[in-house]
């Protein structure tokens, strides 16, 4: 590797940049690939440990035949001209016993035809065949991308940028320190999963059909700002051995992600209309009716856009030892603080962020957001929204239906003008049922119904299903301390109603001091009712444990935020 590695240096390639306007210019020998591109593609054949045995390189010159006669024409066939030939790389390539001699051969066999282009995509598509899993394919294809034009590089850039990450094969990131610096949204990255390699994202965002944001002069937006970002990441053992890559890529308009300016031409962050999603996961490791019952712990973040829709993982966070429910503040305080992979996506997150506790029945009164997750020990509720969401409803795919259909009126929710500070209806709470009036703000979109009486477990049902539309129940009875019939009345409204978002007062106060610490921010609609929550809990922070404002638990559950896969270890494993 180190006679290519000597002709590919970023001094050579920004001399070249330089010239405004020139492309990477005509190879020194005349022929269709730049200096050194030839010696790299046979080094990375050489990497594949099935092409040391001559039968399997003659499987692939067969392969190569099949896959080029799907794109070449047949002489004297439709569409064909006189004098036309098949693919025949089992008979143009000198056949050799010593494995680097033959496979030399058949790189200068491809540089050599009259379409190298279309013989590098039947060499891809025959490894792609032949060695699908092979952890030198991606390596390859993205010399092939580079060197077909398919890449939004120039052909010297690619193999440039490939060849510098290559050299530090022993140094390269890990999958989960990959996967925070992936620009979110951006074209290529739909099905990433958070565990591919570097060269297996790379080829995501090079292998682009069709132009990238901005039109063709953007494709290369995505997959500058990657590696910019990798790169410029000081925690990566890389880092320092990187200083030429990293100016080479300024040079080629590549930033670091999460810069205010823009890449490539102007083209906008993507993560600038993301946040980050970090769902906290309790759940009991024995019987659940014991007093001071064990738990689990386990974690992992996302990333999902501001206006909502799909989760897309970042990474998993390993499980907790089981402690007792006694210790469960302390104890997991210090493993949300043990996560040190979080903590630094956090902090790249700035202030998009939201913390979700997945939590079983009998957790759903508990104050998550007093869990503390640094060295300051302040509580997270202080920094960011904490909700709770159901364990129940979240690991159940068959109660999709009618929890979908009511998040949905909740997005449609139009923008109301908010209500004066202390202001509010005296019957917005603790009432019974009401009709959402059009005209009111935000907070009276919440429906309080009357969870007391020998018929109030019958009128909280029949409230609902008159409501389809309902999307936010406000308990006048603090969860923990519901009636053992108006606690299957209220898991009947999650589970078979399906209303995504609940709220209440956790101490036996009036829910009316609710309403009026929530109108003290109010929401614009009840999408921000996390926001707003979050601003009672901290600027309620001085005033006692007796407040209200410290006495507040929001069920959100976004039907959308959910990863089906976070009981496999691999997606899409049953």
């Amino acid at each position: 590797m180190g006679s290519v590695e000597g002709k590919w240096t970023a001094k050579r390639l920004l001399a070249k940049v330089g010239r405004a306007g020139d492309g990477p210019g005509p190879a020194a020998d005349g022929g269709p690939w730049p200096v050194g591109a030839a010696e790299l593609l046979g080094e990375l054949l050489e990497d594949f440990p099935q092409l040391s045995r001559h039968g399997d390189r003659l499987d692939l010159l067969q392969r190569m035949d099949e896959a080029a006669e799907r794109h070449e024409p047949r002489p004297y066939g439709p569409g064909g001209v006189r004098g036309a030939r098949r693919a025949r790389f089992r008979l143009d390539v000198r056949e050799e016993f010593v494995a680097r001699a033959h496979l030399r051969n058949l790189v200068g066999a491809i540089e050599t035809r009259p379409d190298p282009d279309a013989a590098l995509d039947a060499l891809r598509a025959a490894l792609r065949g032949q060695a699908p899993y092979d952890k030198a394919l991606p390596w390859l294809e993205l010399a092939v991308l580079g060197l077909t034009g398919a890449a939004p590089l120039p052909p010297d850039a690619s193999l440039t940028v490939l060849t510098a990450l290559r050299a530090d094969l022993p140094h390269l990131p890990s999958p989960a320190q990959l996967a925070r610096h992936v620009p979110h949204g951006a074209p290529g990255t739909a099905l990433l999963t958070g565990r591919e390699t570097l060269p297996e994202i790379l080829v995501r965002l090079s292998d682009l059909r069709g132009g990238g944001p901005g039109g063709d002069a953007g494709r290369a937006v995505p997959l500058l700002r990657f590696l910019g970002s990798v790169t410029a990441d000081t925690d990566l053992a890389a880092y320092a051995r990187w200083a030429a890559l990293r100016e080479l890529l300024g040079a080629l308009g590549g930033g670091r992600a999460g810069d205010t300016g823009t890449a490539g031409g102007g083209a906008q962050s993507p993560e600038a209309a993301d946040r980050l999603i970090v769902q906290i996961r309790v759940e009991a490791a024995g019987p659940e009716h014991v007093e001071d019952g064990s738990y689990e712990l386990r974690g992992a973040y996302y990333r999902q856009a501001v206006h909502g829709g799909p989760l897309r993982r970042v990474a998993a966070l390993p499980p907790s030892e089981p402690f007792r429910r006694s210790e469960l503040t302390g104890a997991g305080s210090a493993r949300m603080s043990a996560w040190t992979e979080l903590a630094r996506e956090v902090r790249g997150a700035g202030g998009g962020v939201r913390v979700e506790f997945l939590l079983p029945e009998a957790l759903l009164g508990y104050s998550a957001e007093l869990w503390s997750a640094g060295p300051t020990r302040t509580p997270l509720g202080q920094h960011h929204p904490v909700v709770v969401r159901s364990l129940e409803r979240y690991t159940d795919s068959w109660v999709i239906g009618a929890w979908r259909q009511r998040w949905q009126h909740l997005r449609r929710d139009p923008q109301r003008a908010a209500a004066p500070h202390g202001g509010g209806n005296g019957d917005t709470a603790g009432t019974g049922a009401r009709e959402p009036d059009p005209a009111d703000d935000a907070l009276g979109r919440i429906s309080w119904p009357r969870l007391h009486g020998r018929s109030a477990a019958t009128e909280l049902t029949e409230s609902l299903v008159r409501q389809p539309e309902l999307a936010c129940l406000g308990l006048t009875v603090p969860y923990d301390r519901l009636s053992a019939h108006l606690l299957a009345a209220v898991k009947d409204a999650l589970y078979t109603e399906g209303v995504p978002v609940m709220l209440w007062r956790r101490d036996p106060g009036d829910p009316r001091e609710l309403v009026t610490a929530l109108r003290a921010h109010p929401p614009a609609r009840l999408l921000d009712l996390p926001e707003t929550v979050h601003r009672c809990r901290k600027y309620g922070r001085t005033a006692g444990a007796d407040d209200v404002r410290n006495n507040i638990t929001l069920l959100w559950d976004d039907p959308d935020s959910v990863d089906a896969d976070q009981d496999t270890p691999y997606a899409g494993m049953a």
